[in-house]
């Protein structure tokens, strides 16, 4: 599938991963809860290797298929201190990390 996206869409994906990272990773939130941040975002993260290029990001992140969302959601679950709007911050940073990593290797 090629992937249409206008530079705005790209920005504010861009965006949102860093304010989930930023969200992840701050200092002020319980140890508990960060070590479970950091737990799910190393799944997700691994979730995300098959993301070679930033159009692959960009793909994953915009069509994202059901069963991704639903293992997404079961690994969330998991944690049952977790929120669903904390999952998603915990994917936004997870593609935050992804991007980085292809930055690096570009």
């Amino acid at each position: 599938m090629i992937l249409h996206l206008q530079e705005r869409d790209v920005t504010r994906a861009i965006r949102s991963w860093r304010q989930a990272h930023e969200f992840v990773t701050r200092r002020d939130c319980r140890l508990e809860a960060r070590l479970s941040f950091e737990q799910l975002v190393a799944a997700t993260l691994q979730d995300l290797s098959d993301c070679r290029t930033m159009s692959d990001l960009l793909q994953r992140y915009y069509f994202v298929d059901a069963k991704w969302i639903a293992d997404m959601v079961d690994r969330c679950e998991s944690h049952s201190e977790l929120t669903p709007s904390q999952c998603a911050w915990i994917q936004g940073a997870a593609f935050w990390i992804r991007m980085q990593e292809l930055m690096v290797k570009s």
